[in-house]
């Protein structure tokens, strides 16, 4: 039997021990021993979670974060669009206005970088406080409050719409014999037309003119003096929502009488 020189020996030794001694540069890793207290190796990565219940209370001031990719991310806005304010995408982990109609749901991305709804059936398929109108979801008040002209709060309408519902034409049809009379003697009914608080000032402008002028011509076909109904677009000045629930509420249309 041939004999090992004691240099090869001493050469396989060395080898073996820098092999053994070798340690990935975080957070890479090979074994669980490279990466931090409580975190795992993953895919030779150094990963800290694997759901967001991993997360909970480890925000920097205490709050909980997602789980994103094994990690818990303070960085992360979002991990679906439900975790966006209404009409905008989750894209990486932010969210963002949509610019193509394929990241919207309902398959359609507006003018005003918002995806549109998709139409509703029934009143199980819009947000609690809200029905279905006419395909549409809007806020449905539980009653007039006592700021009401000819029985009517308000008309609200649904996200990013102009469009009068079936339920606000009949409310507006009922109510127009009540308006002329108030006309009659040169009053001046003020159509405040308001908008959530998403989307830009000045498409909120334009959104809530639409909103004013839509019921003004609703009105005028009813025999409503048209010159004494002026519409004032507030945009979003007075929007308190921060939510859909309550930004729902910030889509309407009040009613003003002036006195000549």
């Amino acid at each position: 039997m041939r004999s090992i020189s004691a240099s090869v020996i001493l050469t396989l030794g060395l080898l073996a021990g820098m092999s053994g001694c070798s340690k990935p540069e975080y957070p890479a890793c090979k074994k669980d021993k490279h990466c931090e207290p409580g975190e795992t190796c993953v895919d030779n990565l150094c990963q800290n979670c694997q759901a967001d219940s991993d997360c909970k209370g480890k925000g920097p001031n205490g709050e909980d974060l997602p789980c994103v990719n094994f990690r818990c991310d303070e960085n992360v806005e979002c991990k679906t669009a439900a975790d966006c304010d209404a009409g905008m995408v989750c894209n990486a982990n932010k969210c963002e206005f949509c610019t193509d109609d394929s990241q919207c749901e309902s398959g359609v991305c507006n003018e005003t970088g918002r995806c549109e709804p998709l139409p509703c059936n029934t009143d199980d398929d819009c947000p609690v406080d809200e029905i279905c109108d006419g395909g549409q979801c809007i806020y449905k008040p539980l009653k007039s409050d006592a700021g009401a002209v000819c029985g009517i709060s308000a008309l609200y309408f649904a996200f990013d719409s102009a469009k009068l519902t079936p339920g606000n034409q009949q409310q507006l049809t009922d109510a127009a014999p009540c308006f002329m009379d108030i006309v009659k003697d040169g009053s001046t009914v003020v159509l405040e037309a308001h908008a959530d608080n998403i989307g830009t000032e000045e498409y909120n402008i334009l959104l809530t003119d639409r909103r004013g002028t839509s019921v003004r011509s609703f009105l005028s076909n009813l025999g409503v003096e048209n010159d004494q109904l002026r519409v004032v677009g507030k945009g979003a000045l007075q929007a308190q929502g921060n939510d859909e629930s309550s930004r729902s509420k910030d889509r309407r249309v009040q009613f003003i009488v002036e006195a000549p």
